[in-house]
């Protein structure tokens, strides 16, 4: 005995969006169907196969299972009518480990060189050389405290450190694309107990910058390809046929530039972050 068919009430479609405006709490009402394979089946059957108490609204931001009702159709035995009550006044949940997940966001600053302006182009000095030393600036990224309970140290955790995310993923309704996200930080502190439930806080950080974590160095180097081999490494030289004594700009080939320019310039790209799916972490 079993729910064979679980589905929206779409041909009776109904809903309710009411929010008061004193606590500005938001609930959501939705209707669905459920097919049972005996008309001796219980309402705890027919709720087993419902989503959990303390699910995430499908679509509503914040907002959680709060009520599950079934009702037995009186023309059918085997026809149930579920109502699902989600709702964004969250209050602690008896269970420990139904609580949604803690996001709070942040900002730090730090320095950085800077390769190129706001517009893309190479930053270089007026012959078209790389500045030395490099040019440092202010910059700031968005950082990204997570804490959720959960019953056990996730056994996947050893392989989150210092990587990046290998897919886009969302967090508190915001897409993070492929490799612009980074965990910083993971702490687990020690078990605590609600309710004769033991739990443990698993809480990390994730910075998020604007572009990805990728390295973009300036390609240049003193020596470059041999034009006759390139096999060969050569000297580079200088516009007025001095051996160089710092870096020259490349191009993509390896081959100096004689005349760069901020366009003309080449930058490199390297992943030296290993990458991980942040969709297995526990943001909701």
């Amino acid at each position: 005995m079993a729910v064979i068919k679980f589905y929206r009430k779409y041909g009776a479609r109904e809903g309710t969006d009411e929010i008061d405006r004193q606590s500005g709490r938001k609930t959501h009402v939705i209707p669905w169907i459920a097919i049972t394979d005996s008309a001796t089946d219980t309402e705890q059957t027919v709720l087993a196969a419902a989503p959990a108490a303390g699910s995430p609204h499908p679509t509503a931001y914040r907002s959680y299972l709060r009520h599950r009702s079934a009702k037995q159709s009186i023309d059918n035995a085997c026809v149930w009518d579920v109502v699902l009550t989600y709702s964004s006044d969250f209050q602690q949940s008896e269970n420990p480990l139904a609580d949604p997940a803690e996001i709070n966001w942040s900002t730090e600053m730090f320095q950085r060189p800077y390769e190129k302006d706001k517009d893309g182009y190479g930053i270089v000095n007026a012959a078209g050389d790389p500045l030395i030393p490099r040019l440092q600036g202010d910059d700031a990224r968005w950082v990204v405290n997570v804490r959720k309970n959960v019953d056990a140290v996730p056994s996947w955790v050893l392989n989150y450190r210092n990587v990046v995310n290998s897919s886009a993923f969302v967090i508190d309704g915001i897409s993070v694309a492929a490799r612009c996200a980074k965990m910083s930080r993971v702490e687990i502190p020690p078990w605590q107990q609600r309710n004769d439930i033991w739990y443990r806080v698993f809480s990390f950080a994730m910075q998020l910058d604007g572009d990805t974590w990728d390295k973009n160095p300036l390609n240049q180097g003193m020596r470059q390809k041999d034009p006759a081999n390139s096999n060969a490494r050569i000297d580079c030289y200088t516009s007025w046929g001095v051996r160089a004594t710092v870096p020259m700009a490349l191009n993509a080939n390896g081959y100096q530039i004689v005349e760069p320019t901020n366009t003309s310039v080449v930058y490199l790209n390297f992943k030296i972050y290993k990458e991980q799916d942040f969709n297995a972490l526990p943001l909701v």
